[in-house]
């Protein structure tokens, strides 16, 4: 059975309008298991109350029967994923990852301990978490100055997915009923860059 673990970004407090809650929804709606949990104090978040909340909803859903986890994470919950399986208390491998408009965690001064995301060698260990991971961003992001190819492509060996003039694929950009990710989810194969 499979399941699906999203992880919000900053200064997300789950609103209506945003493709997270519609992609939760939508999931949902075809039966799917899915966690989306609220993260502890979105606004100034603290890296080791979330990884504690993510490691327990991992657990859980474990505990539920789910042996297939996709993980679907946007800005700062790209960054704490990241954080998460460098931790080295997860024995679990994803089935699939796609890290969304990934924010450069120099960039986090609002959440400190998040900073430090990219300074090990991340390569080997999302090698061992995941045999399928995607990186998609807009090619104006403002949360990657440095473009997504510098920040985590060449660290993480990956040829991240561009989206012309898709921001930081963000309620500003107008990514609500984002089709395209709903469709990626149930079926690796569909077209993710579908508005």
């Amino acid at each position: 059975m499979r399941g699906f673990l999203l992880i919000h970004g900053l200064e997300n407090h789950r609103p209506k309008g945003h493709w997270m809650r519609f992609l939760a929804g939508s999931l949902r709606k075809h039966g799917e298991y899915v966690s989306y949990p609220q993260l502890p104090n979105p606004d100034f978040p603290v890296a080791e109350q979330w990884l504690e909340v993510l490691e327990t909803e991992v657990q859980l859903m474990k505990e539920a029967g789910i042996t297939s986890v996709i993980v679907i994470a946007h800005s700062l919950g790209c960054v704490a994923w990241l954080k998460l399986i460098a931790n080295g208390k997860l024995s679990i491998k994803f089935e699939r990852v796609l890290l969304v408009a990934p924010a450069d965690p120099k960039l986090l001064t609002a959440a400190p301990t998040f900073q430090d995301a990219l300074d090990s060698d991340l390569k080997e260990i999302v090698k061992s978490h995941t045999d399928s991971i995607n990186i998609l961003a807009g090619d104006n992001d403002h949360w990657l100055p440095n473009g997504v190819e510098e920040t985590y492509g060449k660290p993480l060996r990956l040829l991240p997915i561009i989206w012309n003039d898709a921001g930081h694929i963000s309620m500003n950009e107008g990514f609500g009923a984002w089709k395209g990710i709903v469709d990626w989810a149930l079926d690796p194969t569909a077209e993710l860059l579908t508005r």
